[in-house]
């Protein structure tokens, strides 16, 4: 039911800030994917998958182990719960996370500064926002656990900026989300 309340509040937020701003759905950029899309889509999920594996490597050789995510934690008793939250990452979680981050954050941010520091403030904002996540979560470092989601926070912002089109990051956004949380289940379950 949180998970709910949190992407209708996220879509209110969209709404308010379009209405407010005097903005269409065309100035957040979103527009019919192309074929070129598809290949950043594809791309950007190599380097979230390799962005991942790469500082989750680098914190534990710091001696900052990266914490779960509180969904997994509740997971490893009903791993049924990570079923759901497959199709639901593609299909709700990713666009309305970056409809908020990249579409409204981004986007407002641009209007007063450069591309890096539009990404990098656009990603602090999505990790302090994953913070209840992580700190009710299992194990690891809270910190490592949001430099993590920083990080891939700024290649979904990267996405957004050389694709030109928010479909690009919540696609890739959506699915990444949709593979962990398969891999996770199959983890728990002994499917791998």
């Amino acid at each position: 039911m949180s998970l709910v309340a949190q992407y209708v509040g996220g879509l209110a937020v969209v709404a308010f800030c379009l209405s407010e701003f005097g903005w269409s759905l065309s100035r957040l950029r979103l527009r019919v994917p192309t074929a070129r899309d598809l290949l950043f889509v594809v791309g950007g999920l190599l380097v979230l998958f390799g962005t991942l594996e790469l500082t989750t490597s680098v914190l534990e050789l710091l001696g900052q182990p990266v914490g779960e995510h509180s969904i997994s934690r509740t997971a490893e008793n009903n791993p049924a719960v990570l079923l759901p939250l497959i199709p639901l990452s593609i299909l709700v979680t990713g666009p309305v996370e970056e409809l908020l981050y990249r579409g409204v954050v981004h986007t407002r941010l641009a209007a007063a500064f450069d591309t890096v520091p539009t990404v990098l403030v656009a990603s602090v904002v999505f990790a302090a926002v994953h913070l209840p996540a992580y700190y009710l979560g299992t194990g690891g470092s809270v910190a490592a656990s949001l430099v993590v989601v920083f990080v891939l926070g700024a290649v979904l912002g990267a996405l957004y900026e050389y694709s030109g089109n928010l479909i690009v990051p919540a696609v890739a956004h959506g699915v990444y989300n949709a593979v962990t949380f398969a891999v996770n289940y199959l983890e728990i379950t002994g499917g791998l």
